[in-house]
Parts: structure tokens; sequence; C-alpha cells
């Protein structure tokens, strides 16, 4: 199986050139997919499929194996944990996932998670705690802070306060 799919292929243009440059290299085409089909990378990729359920998985392996694919390339980042959860479905239909393992998705996708790994092997990192963690009436101690959800990503969601009238009141 010589064919390629980016997953959630979405606008990441240049990323489809260069994996389909690659890919036809190697005799293979490139298939890009989506939820939806007014994706700028369609019309840069060898084929595209759409993909328009949440319960992906099945119809995912099914397409890679009518379509000789055996490759997956995840560009989004809400992909990798379902991906990762289902490897062994993919490993036995003979298709690669490029992605990290369960493990490590799971130490990445939660920031409390990364702060305890990088902590416990005594990587230089910013003090992290939670409002559980710390007492409202002693955060003025800590200013500035940079407050991030546990599970963003791409800087959604990030606040930056530098003095205690910033603070809101429902900490």
């Amino acid at each position: 199986m010589r064919n390629v799919l980016l997953l959630s292929s979405g606008s990441k243009v240049a990323l489809t050139r260069i994996v389909s440059k690659s890919t036809r290299k190697r005799g293979g085409i490139l298939f890009a997919c989506d939820s939806s089909k007014n994706v700028p990378t369609r019309h840069f990729s060898d084929a595209f499929y759409l993909l328009e359920t949440n319960d992906w998985t099945e119809p995912l392996i099914d397409f890679c194996l009518q379509s000789s694919i055996g490759l997956i390339i995840p560009t989004r980042h809400s992909d990798l944990l379902p991906l990762a959860q289902a490897r062994n479905a993919f490993e036995q239909a003979a298709i690669t996932l490029a992605l990290s393992s369960l493990e490590t998705i799971q130490l990445c996708a939660d920031k409390r998670n990364t702060a305890a790994f990088l902590e416990r092997n005594h990587f230089p990192a910013p003090q992290s705690f939670t409002e559980e963690d710390y007492p409202k009436d002693r955060l003025f101690e800590k200013l500035p802070l940079i407050s991030k959800p546990v599970r963003g990503f791409s800087s959604q969601g990030i606040r930056i306060y530098r003095n205690a009238h910033e603070l809101p009141e429902s900490l």
C-alpha cells in the first residue's frame, strides 16, 4: 500500500504539496481528507475523501483498504487521541499512523500532565498551578500570570494578568 492520506487537510496547502510530491516519488498518490468538501487542499491533492461522520474509525479504515492507503498523516490536534485509541484496528488493517504513542499524546494533551512530567524529569519550565493549588487572595504574589486552558492549543483561550485588578472575580 503506497498511497497516503492527509487527515483533516483543511487549508494546509503547503503541507499537501510537500506530501504529494514525496508520495508521487514513491509511486503513490495523496488523498486529502476532510469533513468539508470546500477545503483548499482538495485542489492540491491527487484525490479527495469526504469524511462526514463523527464515528469515523471504521469508515476510514474501509476507505484506506479500498484505496490502498498505507499511511495516515493526521494534521489536527483533536484527531490525535481518537487515532491513538484506535491504533490496533489500523495496524490490523496494515495501515500505519504517523502518530506518537497514546501515552505521549495523553501527556501532551493536558498541560497539567506536561508540567508534572517536566518537573519530574528536571526540565526547566515556568511554574504551573491550578486555581485549587493557590488561594486567590495570594495570586497577586505571582503576578504577572499567564492563564491557559488545560486542554487548549494554538494559544486559544490564553489570558495575561499583569496586575490584581485584571484578575477575574470568578477565580
